[in-house]
């Protein structure tokens, strides 16, 4: 099927890189990247919107709720400031 389409020039210009680097016809590179866009899970277009999903990490004990608390971050994070500056 043909259609028109408006593409930024400077668009154009990445995609017509990336068809030569690859060895492709620009109608194949093109096709290549809308497949993959049109692929893009929800979770990775979340990502891609600056919500980003932490990853949860297993541990062999359960933590306590004390233990990394909002409050324990900061203390953290200010013992390393102060620690970056003495250093």
């Amino acid at each position: 099927m043909r259609t028109t389409l408006e593409i930024p020039d400077s668009l154009m210009r990445d995609i017509r890189v990336r068809a030569a680097l690859g060895d492709r016809t620009l109608t194949q590179q093109i096709t290549n990247l809308l497949r993959a866009g049109l692929n893009v899970t929800t979770e990775t277009a979340t990502e891609d919107s600056g919500h980003v999903q932490l990853p949860l990490v297993r541990t062999s004990r359960n933590a306590t709720t004390n233990e990394l608390s909002p409050q324990r971050v900061a203390e953290i994070l200010a013992q390393s400031d102060v620690s970056d500056l003495a250093g």
